[in-house]
């Protein structure tokens, strides 16, 4: 059997439940948007709600931050108001310390200032003090040591003499015919010849002896430290052949010659005076013979027939 489609009375039966139940879905349909309304609208007053909720927070949160930053500046307000007395105390510390510093450098100035004051006075005076002792120990012609300072070292010499067993020779010289020098070529030319002398004198002893310019044309010398007669001797020839060598006075050259007389410690005299006493007594006995010569002192020589020139 064929299946038959709805009869007519079949269809109409259905409209007509459906269009009764049309109305009730409608309700439904209406009432289910409601809610999703009110839903929605309790949904974005509750997000509402977060959201103020959230920017209350925010709110206060910043208006924390900005009390700890009032704060903070009040503490650094402070703190820069604590550290002006403190800057001042040390500004004023400073300009204390500079001050000072700077009156330590004037009075370090000052007393360098003293000092090479100071000095400049003693080197001064000490110039002053060798000057006046050089002049006051030395001829002022020559340079050598004067009658002064001769018997000061030959005090000492003989001292040193006695105490070590050596012995000591005292040259006594003379240049002969020096008058007749200072008459022909005048005195300028024998101060030149004095000097000539000297330098000769000095060269031709030792750095231990001594030479000494007496006065006038007059000189002594003092070997120390001789074993015998013998090496006073050789000295004393030593210098007869140095002073006969020409001796150049300005535009003039001569030769001199000239008398010595020796007196030995301890055989001829055990002090000063009476070593020069016996060198002069054997000096007058070199002129005596002619001039130009050495002459030794002996007991016969102790009485002077005349006077030397």
């Amino acid at each position: 059997m064929e299946a038959r489609g709805p009869t007519r009375r079949t269809r109409t039966a259905r409209r007509k439940i459906g269009a009764a139940d049309a109305p009730r879905e409608s309700a439904w349909a209406g009432a289910r948007t409601l809610a999703e309304r009110e839903a929605a609208v309790l949904a974005g007053e509750e997000a509402s709600q977060v959201r103020r909720e959230a920017e209350d927070r925010r709110e206060v949160a910043a208006d924390r931050r900005e009390a700890q930053a009032d704060r903070r500046e009040a503490a650094t307000t402070l703190r820069e108001q604590a550290l002006l007395p403190r800057e001042g105390k040390a500004k004023a510390r400073s300009k204390a310390r500079a001050r000072a510093a700077a009156h330590l450098r004037r009075v370090n100035e000052r007393l360098v200032l003293t000092t090479v004051e100071a000095l400049t006075r003693t080197e001064a005076a000490e110039q002053v003090t060798a000057a006046m002792s050089q002049t006051a120990q030395h001829d002022c012609l020559t340079g050598l040591p004067n009658r002064a300072l001769f018997a000061d070292r030959l005090e000492q010499s003989l001292a040193c003499a006695l105490r070590q067993g050596h012995g000591v020779a005292l040259l006594f010289l003379d240049l002969d015919h020096f008058k007749l020098v200072n008459d022909t070529l005048g005195h300028p030319a024998g101060d030149l010849l004095l000097r000539s002398i000297a330098g000769r004198l000095l060269a031709s002893v030792r750095q231990t002896d001594t030479v000494c310019r007496l006065g006038g044309d007059e000189f002594l010398l003092l070997l120390s430290e001789i074993r015998e007669v013998a090496d006073a001797v050789g000295t004393a020839r030593k210098v007869i052949a140095a002073l006969a060598l020409p001796h150049r006075l300005g535009a003039h050259r001569i030769s001199v010659t000239v008398s010595i007389g020796i007196s030995c410690f301890p055989g001829d005299g055990v002090d000063p005076e009476a070593l020069v006493r016996a060198a002069d007594l054997a000096l007058y006995e070199a002129k005596r013979k002619g001039r130009d010569r050495v002459q030794v002192y002996a007991r016969s020589l102790a009485r002077p027939r005349g006077r030397r020139v």
